[in-house]
């Protein structure tokens, strides 16, 4: 009936196997891209599963580019729907933040005063009142283990912006601030 379907049988394996093909190549892609640009070349311990995950999905994408349309179509149901659930976890974990809603129902239920605003629409707020405002982030994950070079310098930045009015945290209901010294 359908005997030029684009998404025959043979075709769909081919597809599919191509696509997992350039997802593993992008992949490597990045990875190398972290090693040697953002982590500037240092061994990172837990690089080699990311390389052996890499090596697996090469191979994956040769057995589905030769596997029956069939085979290949209920292999790709599976590896999408994984993947989707996989980003839905992912985004649940790291996006709801389950801490706060925790917090803001205990300060309700206490009737305790909770400021729900973002650290972002703070700083704004504090900036229409004070020129210099800055906000406290962690280095780590941002600063590259060797530090950041700067004319054939390392550099690791261990404070913040200078005589400025800097917003920390607010883990309990406040958000904490304090004025900065001339280090920051």
């Amino acid at each position: 009936m359908f005997k030029n379907n684009f998404f025959s049988n043979l075709n769909f394996s081919k597809i599919f196997g191509f696509a997992i093909f350039v997802l593993s190549l992008l992949i490597l892609l990045f990875i190398l891209f972290r090693k040697y640009y953002f982590y500037q070349g240092v061994e990172i311990p837990y690089i080699k599963a990311y390389y052996f995950l890499n090596f697996l999905g090469f191979i994956l994408s040769i057995i589905v580019f030769k596997l029956p349309g069939d085979i290949s179509k209920k292999l790709f149901i599976i590896f999408s729907s994984t993947v989707i659930t996989i980003y839905i976890i992912e985004y649940s974990i790291n996006y709801i933040n389950f801490k706060d809603a925790y917090r803001i129902s205990l300060a309700e239920k206490y009737r305790v005063n909770y400021d729900k605003r973002t650290i972002f629409e703070v700083f704004k707020d504090l900036k229409k009142e004070n020129s210099k405002v800055s906000i406290a982030f962690p280095t780590a994950g941002y600063v590259p283990p060797g530090g950041i070079k700067i004319n054939d310098n390392n550099i690791f930045p261990l404070g913040g912006i200078s005589y400025s009015k800097t917003v920390v945290c607010n883990e309990t209901g406040h958000w904490s601030t304090y004025f900065s010294d001339r280090y920051g």
